[in-house]
């Protein structure tokens, strides 16, 4: 629950949350995708042609560094922030909330080169100043880019999304660099980081938002005519932002959770709570004769059955209360133990009033769920039977029976689908992490350049990487074959029958990148590096889309004014959720600002002494800038977090519902050798073995799990095959998991059971045939 209250809880404090929209790209044509940044020509157009709007907010998104200067001249280098934006005034009028500690948007965003900050980044970076000496201080950005701070709002404390910091006024695009990072008014370019949101006035519909979204598609198609694509934006609510995986919410913003993967935990939750009320039920039912005599003494001296029905309720009420109180101490050790499992800010906390309904709910719920069946079964003794010890509970033995076995199926079943499920999500994460990518990502780092200083210096790094006895083999590139981020334009064949035009995932790289990353190559030759795209390597897929079953066919013909000089053999450049698409590899040593390198040796154990050389030649060229990599592996890794979250989850789960289940079966196996003690004693008198008792006792309990399997099987599959959906390659559910889960079903169950069964079958039948 603390899980998804969080996850749920994100910008619902907003006031205008409902009247809140993002507007993002949506791609058709030969170029199929989506994109939450837009054109920076929209923002405008919405607000000359849009009706029903109250204010429109369009920003960039920027992670930068950041130097402070402070007043003996000294500068302090903050470390790569990613919560800064350039943005207008009316930001503040579409999220209202802000608190306004000095000054107000029209006075703080309106010139060049201002910024606002929140009071704990004025803080952080002017300690020991008083929030109105701040204003006017100088903050440098990328280096180059000095801006002065002109107001401060209050932290915002609750759950956002739109965690900013720092906000720059727009308006020093215009008049600095920053304009030929975001073009004002372009048609053309859509960048990931530039947003747009509307407030729509009281009343507004989403669909009357909706239906004005052709204005900005047939704009695009006109700015963009011959273009085989075209981009027809589409709405997401503010309350939508934080769960489209595909769209994701910011460029530095981390992976949002699905909203199926939310309902599935629910779903788990609420059968782990029926298993353990199902399991009070059995246990309450099972021991009804032995209760029978106390209600029938209370009935005797003048106890109603609605009094008894209160008793065994409270009693149930009692039970539960306590779990909860234990529940909360042990919820509270999970999360710092298991603290990688859980986002970093989730917490217990008692403030919210989500989480204190909650526990109510629970409360009452499971209570009233788990106790009133027993209290309607015990209540209904009959006086003169319970006091005589001769207690059937009449009709409702058989009924009492029949409710127990099925409680107990019920158990099995889901215990048994948790299992399936368990085995094939770890199957698929197993697959997922040991598959062939294509590529190598052994013992590869990745070192970023910083794309601001003077590219001579990368070759510089370069040569001293090389010199390093430690490295291996070094490369130039943009990014590893498999990479967070992406890039693609249009590319166009010419069959001699009709232009083809594809849209193409591209890859900047010298060539070394192929040999350093054991990238195959299928025909033709490798790329020569140049000062600029001369040729191009393709893949098989792309070779197919063009026509060629054989890849040397592909050897020479020419895409977009340009040879293709090899064929690569296919790689993954994404997570195995998506097939592999076409792809152009390309020398351009004007965009290949990051370092590839190999280090030498079996691993990556001793890996230290390596990263201090290298830091040590990144200091000999850039400086202070700070020294940063990445292990490829890690990158390959982070495509599958949530996977690896879900499927740790999803054990965990599994092994609390087989306990509880074992817990129940333990229960009522026991009551069933109570009741059977004297026939135990009868059987063993007349000759029977131990083996055949135990059997006897089991049998039952053992048709009750096989039931409980045929029942899951098919749900179990049907759960399994819907997630794997979700994967362009995955693995086959075999009948092997189901007769793995099936044994290991009836194994738990027998080394359950036996503890009672073989022990009542071992004892005495002298003292079995005194049993009362």
């Amino acid at each position: 629950f603390l899980l998804v209250n969080y996850e749920t809880s994100f910008d619902t404090f907003s006031p205008d949350r409902d009247r809140i929209y993002r507007i993002y790209s949506s791609f058709s044509g030969t170029f199929t995708a989506t994109n939450h940044g837009v054109p920076t020509g929209f923002a405008d157009k919405v607000r000359e042609s849009f009706t029903g709007i109250d204010a429109v907010a369009n920003f960039h998104t920027w992670s930068e560094r950041v130097k402070i200067k402070d007043n003996d001249g000294e500068r302090k280098v903050s470390e790569g922030k990613s919560t800064i934006i350039v943005t207008h005034p009316d930001y503040f009028k579409v999220f209202n909330y802000y608190e306004w500690l000095i000054s107000s948007p029209a006075q703080s965003l309106n010139a060049p080169n201002q910024v606002v900050l929140t009071e704990s980044t004025a803080r952080t970076y002017f300690p020991n100043v008083a929030l109105d000496k701040i204003i006017g201080r100088e903050v440098i950005y990328a280096d180059s880019l000095p801006v002065s701070v002109s107001g401060i709002v209050k932290d915002i404390h609750q759950k956002t999304d739109l965690n900013f910091t720092e906000f720059i006024s727009y308006a020093t695009v215009e008049k600095t660099w920053l304009k030929d990072q975001w073009e004002p008014n372009n048609w053309n370019n859509v960048n990931s980081n530039t947003q747009l949101f509307v407030k729509v006035l009281p009343g507004v519909t989403r669909a009357q938002l909706d239906g004005q979204m052709k204005i900005l598609a047939d704009q695009y198609i006109e700015a963009n005519k011959g273009e085989s694509s075209q981009n027809t934006p589409q709405v997401q609510s503010l309350a939508e932002l934080h769960f489209n995986p595909d769209l994701g919410i910011f460029d530095d913003s981390r992976a949002v959770m699905k909203e199926s993967t939310m309902m599935t935990l629910g779903i788990i939750t609420m059968m782990l709570l029926l298993l353990a009320s199902s399991n009070f039920i059995n246990l309450a039912t099972a021991q009804a004769s032995r209760r029978a005599k106390e209600v029938g003494v209370r009935k005797v001296l003048g106890s109603s059955r609605m009094k008894l029905v209160r008793q065994f309720l409270l009693e149930s009420f009692t039970l539960t209360l306590l779990a909860i109180f234990f529940s909360i101490g042990l919820s509270m050790m999970v999360l710092q133990l298991f603290a990688d499992l859980f986002p970093a800010q989730l917490s217990f906390d008692f403030t919210d009033y989500r989480v204190g309904l909650f526990l109510v709910t629970c409360l009452v719920a499971v209570s009233t769920l788990a106790g009133l069946y027993p209290a309607l079964v015990l209540s209904g003794a009959r006086p003169v039977q319970a006091l005589k010890n001769t207690i059937t509970l009449g009709a409702a033995t058989a009924t009492s029976t029949f409710v127990r076995k099925g409680l107990t199926v019920f158990q099995f079943s889901v215990a048994q689908i948790l299992i399936i499920a368990s085995l094939a999500v770890g199957m698929q994460i197993t697959y997922m992490l040991n598959k062939d990518l294509g590529f190598s990502t052994a013992k590869i780092i990745s070192v970023q350049t910083p794309y601001w200083l003077p590219k001579s210096k990368r070759q510089v790094l370069k040569t001293e990487f090389d010199q390093t006895p430690d490295i291996d083999v070094t490369a130039f590139q943009l990014g590893a074959p498999s990479a967070t981020s992406r890039w693609s334009r249009t590319f166009e064949y010419n069959d001699g029958k009709e232009i083809l035009k594809h849209s193409v995932d591209v890859k900047y790289a010298d060539s070394t990148y192929l040999s350093l990353y054991n990238i195959e190559l299928l025909a033709g030759r490798n790329l020569r590096t140049t000062d600029s795209v001369t040729e191009y390597l393709i893949n098989e897929t792309y070779s197919k889309m063009l026509g060629f079953k054989d890849p040397r066919d592909a050897i020479g013909k020419v895409i977009n004014e340009r040879p293709i000089v090899g064929v690569v053999k296919d790689f993954h450049s994404r997570s195995l959720h998506t097939a592999i698409e076409p792809m152009a590899i390309m020398c351009d040593p004007r965009s290949m600002n990051s370092i590839a390198i190999r280090i030498k040796g079996a691993g990556l154990n001793n890996i230290q002494p390596t990263l201090q050389k290298m830091e040590a030649a990144w200091k000999k060229v850039y400086g202070d800038e700070k020294f940063e990599y990445t292990f490829v592996d890690d990158v390959v890794r982070s495509y599958y977090e949530t996977e690896l979250r879900t499927g740790r989850l999803a054990k965990a789960a599994t092994g609390i519902a087989v306990l509880i289940s074992c817990l129940g079966l333990f229960a009522l196996s026991s009551f069933t050798v109570i009741q059977r003690t004297k026939e135990i004693g009868i059987r063993k008198a007349l000759g029977a073995t131990v083996n055949s008792i135990v059997l006897l006792l089991s049998k039952d309990f053992i048709l009750l799990v096989v039931i409980a399997f045929v029942v899951s099987a098919p749900v179990a599959y049907y759960v399994a095959d819907h997630w794997l959906q979700g994967f362009a390659y995955r693995v086959d559910v075999g009948i092997w998991v189901f007769v793995v889960a099936g044994v290991s079903s009836v194994v738990t169950a027998l080394a359950t059971i036996s503890f009672r069964t073989v022990g009542a079958a071992k004892g005495d039948p002298v003292k079995a045939l005194r049993w009362e």
